[in-house]
């Protein structure tokens, strides 16, 4: 006799999807699909630790901006002779105000450059040093020497002449940092901020500078926050009147009673 056939929905196949846990059953989808769940919530519970935890030390420090203050400049050596090599012999004074009572600034590198009409012509490091919380300190950029320049047009003699005349240069001294922060015992990383200050210096005597703009801050180099001060020469009102307005029109700038300020690196 023929055997019967049997019903095709007799028999009942285990489902392929289910995850058992059983190791010796459970198959290795499954477990991978646990793995990556593991760490997605391991990744997702450290950002929110970490951003508390920035959160509380923001409340706690409450900082405050940093005021970098170029008090004055002494210019008693500027010309450029017929082979276009300019003799020079500049110094600069610079007051660094740090307000915060929890948070210190490592100085691990500070070089100051000087410009004339776009061209370097000396460059000198300056020692590093740590400041206190609370605290002022001094340094002072000196700038002698002689370099060879590239060869002037005569817009640029001109105006070279026409500061002679005057006697006073615009001069652009360039300041390129590598600073830290300290509080209490934890370091900050590394941070690049960078200064252009825009001196207008008479020859032989002292005098304040003219226009300082800042041009980034502490937190990021893609922010760029500008500060100016006052310029304490009568002789040359309306020459920096016009150039602090021309930086008005592209750069907007704080005023804070004669003083440089950095920017808030928390903001």
């Amino acid at each position: 006799m023929p055997k019967p056939k049997k019903s095709m929905g007799g028999t009942k196949q285990p489902s392929l999807n289910c995850c058992c846990c059983n190791p010796f059953t459970c198959c290795c989808g499954c477990l991978l699909n646990c793995i990556c769940t593991c760490i997605c919530q391991i990744i997702l519970t450290i950002l929110i630790v970490v951003g508390i935890v920035a959160f509380v030390l923001y409340l706690v420090f409450q900082p405050n901006t940093v005021n970098f203050h170029a008090t004055d400049a002494s210019l008693t050596e500027f010309a450029i002779d017929g082979n276009h090599t300019l003799r020079y012999d500049l110094a600069v004074n610079l007051t660094i105000r740090n307000p915060n009572r929890r948070i210190g600034i490592y100085y691990d590198r500070i070089e100051a450059r000087a410009f004339y009409q776009g061209q370097k012509f000396h460059s000198v490091v300056l020692p590093p040093f740590y400041q206190g919380r609370k605290s002022t300190r001094n340094v002072t950029a000196v700038f002698k020497g002689q370099q060879h320049l590239l060869p002037l047009g005569n817009k640029e003699m001109s105006k070279y002449n026409r500061d002679g005349e005057d006697g006073a240069y615009n001069i652009d001294v360039k300041l390129y940092l590598r600073t830290r922060m300290k509080f209490w015992f934890v370091k900050s990383s590394m941070v690049k901020p960078k200064i252009n200050c825009n001196l207008r210096v008479p020859l032989r005597s002292n005098g304040t500078v003219g226009l300082c703009l800042l041009r980034a801050i502490f937190a990021s180099s893609e922010n760029h926050t500008n500060a100016s001060s006052k310029n304490h020469r009568n002789a040359h009102t309306q020459r920096e009147s016009k150039t602090q307005g021309d930086s008005e029109k592209t750069i907007p700038f704080r005023r804070s009673n004669n003083l440089t300020t950095f920017a808030n690196p928390f903001q």
